[in-house]
């Protein structure tokens, strides 16, 4: 076993019909030279096997102190972990970083049913990830019905509980909108042809040990790829009853899941898809939260995703802003209130269906990201194209289409390799976007401490209102980042512009690249550059211009 990656052991017990999550067995796993100990569960595989998982984040001996359902002590001893090898992703400031201090930069993707696919559309989607850009994936843990996305899965996650016959039809609507729903039973197929006369209940108690066994390949397959799961824990898409299964039902899955996955290191958590749509209160989301970040050993990041209502990354156990919105504008404003990183998890996706949600061009859709990276945030694909058989990327994956990914992965080739994360810069304009909802006398102090040459100007805009002067300052499409003094980036997304004059650092000297982002070019076109610069340009749309100390 490595350093970095999951550690298994597996043990022979007694095999149970009763509760097959709540099961007595722990370790207690601690490293010989740093003295850190870490308490992890145990779960139940099925047939009498037992296994503890844990994440070794130190090379060197252990010693695992096993209790409960089985009892011993073992020692082990953990090997470096392999080059390429960085552990689990973290936050630093309003960035990513790998365990071992090496920069992460999410290039993420979508898609949402992944898991719910045939065994022959999963390994066509793995295929094509292989060769794709994204270093990270969005996909749920439940099945999803929505538009182009309504097929059975083979396995559901757990076993459905018998019920009284008083019972069977409680929900005469929520019947009629099954049809096509199936008896779960451990790994069989769903028979679509049946109309479900009863409201379907969940029995978390009973994992359906084949779903989890493929749920682990895939996240460890995914892995291997060196792609991050972003596991959409729920989601309102549902008509088989997992979002309204009820608190402690909840509560029961989320402890086996999080016993049998929280050692994988490419997992993050994301409590949902769109939260304000899901079957529960802000009170069960606050517990939710807790539950999980308080029982993953190894605290992997967490997030919630909205569709309207933004959530508050400011909790102290949310780890970044997961946002679904096309303001890009706001991108720095959201990073100077939560202090934390933030993804554009979802901002449209490159395709040609009739949403307005699922029709940007590629051309579009590269620009999105390269105003999120431009700025230090970050942004996630997705695609949605007509397709005879249903396979749509965004829902079910396949094989991707689109114009964008090229143009993604020349983005990911340029953030990668500057010398640290960018900041936000934010325009003059938008800048003064925030001082409408100023207190007067901070208003006052805010306006006092600008130029004299700048209060004329800034005067007319607050009087303008603040719909025209939010327009006008979000109008403004030139996106800024830095890094110190070493890199400075420059995105002019629409504007054909022939020339862009950069003030730089005097006491340093500067290259010039000019970035055609479409055409997926670099070019130097100025070396040993300090102070006022004019960089001449071709006068097309797409056009970056990057500045970098020598």
């Amino acid at each position: 076993m490595r350093q970095y990656e999951m550690a298994e052991l597996c043990f022979q017990g007694p095999k149970t019909e009763k509760d097959w999550v709540s099961v007595d067995l722990k370790a207690e796993i601690r490293h010989a030279d740093s003295g850190e100990t870490a308490i992890v569960m145990g779960f139940y595989a099925g047939g009498g096997n037992y296994k503890i998982r844990f994440l070794p984040k130190h090379a060197g001996a252990y010693t695992v102190q096993v209790s409960g359902i089985v009892n011993k002590t073992l020692e082990l001893n953990v090997e470096k972990a392999d080059p390429g090898c960085h552990g689990i992703v973290r936050t630093e400031g309003t960035a990513f970083v790998y365990e071992d201090g090496t920069p992460f930069h999410p290039f993420g993707t979508t898609v949402y049913a992944l898991i719910s696919q045939t065994d022959e559309l999963i390994e066509q989607t793995m295929q094509t990830l292989e060769k794709a850009p994204f270093n990270k994936i969005r996909m749920c843990v439940f099945p999803k019905d929505y538009d182009f996305n309504h097929n059975e899965p083979s396995f559901y996650a757990f076993e459905e509980e018998e019920v009284d016959e008083a019972d069977q039809i409680e929900d005469t609507a929520g019947a009629a909108d099954a049809v096509g729903q199936a008896k779960n039973t451990a790994g069989a197929a769903a028979d679509t042809e049946k109309t479900a006369e009863k409201k379907r209940k969940w029995d978390p108690s009973h994992p359906v040990f084949p779903f989890w066994d493929a749920l682990d390949r895939h996240i460890a397959r995914l892995g291997r790829m060196g792609i991050q799961v972003d596991l959409i824990l729920f989601h309102p898409y549902d008509r088989w009853g997992f979002d309204g299964m009820g608190l402690e039902k909840d509560k029961t899955y989320l402890d086996y899941l999080i016993r049998r996955l929280a050692a994988f290191p490419n997992v993050w958590w994301s409590l949902a898809n769109e939260y304000e749509l899901c079957s529960r209160s802000r009170e069960d989301w606050d517990e939710i939260e807790h539950f999980v970040a308080e029982r993953d050993p190894y605290h992997h990041l967490l997030s919630c995703h909205n569709i309207f209502e933004i959530w508050d990354a400011q909790r102290p156990l949310t780890t970044h802003a997961s946002i679904q919105s096309k303001c890009f504008w706001r991108l720095n404003e959201w990073r100077e209130k939560f202090r934390k990183p933030v993804i554009l998890d979802e901002c449209c996706y490159e395709g040609n269906i009739e949403p307005f949600w699922g029709s940007i061009t590629g051309k579009e859709m590269s620009r999105r990201f390269w105003r999120c990276v431009s700025t230090g945030a970050y942004c996630t694909h997705g695609e949605t194209f007509y397709d005879d058989n249903d396979v749509l990327w965004w829902a079910k994956g396949g094989t991707l289409k689109g114009e964008s990914p090229a143009r993604i992965a020349f983005c990911r080739k340029i953030i990668e390799s500057l010398p640290g994360h960018l900041e936000g810069e934010t325009s003059f304009l938008q800048r003064l976007i925030p001082i409408y909802s100023m207190p007067e006398d901070e208003k006052k102090a805010a306006i006092d401490r600008l130029p004299e040459s700048a209060k004329k100007l800034v005067l007319a805009f607050l009087a303008s209102g603040s719909g025209q002067a939010q327009d006008f300052g979000s109008s403004e499409v030139v996106w800024y980042g830095h890094i110190g003094q070493e890199v400075f980036l420059r995105f002019h997304d629409t504007r054909p512009i022939a020339r862009d004059t950069l003030e730089l650092p005097e006491n340093k000297t500067y290259r010039i690249d000019v970035l055609d982002t479409w055409n997926m070019t670099r070019e130097t076109v100025a070396g040993g550059v300090s102070g006022k610069y004019t960089v001449m340009l071709p006068g097309r749309e797409d056009m970056a211009v990057l500045a970098l100390a020598e």
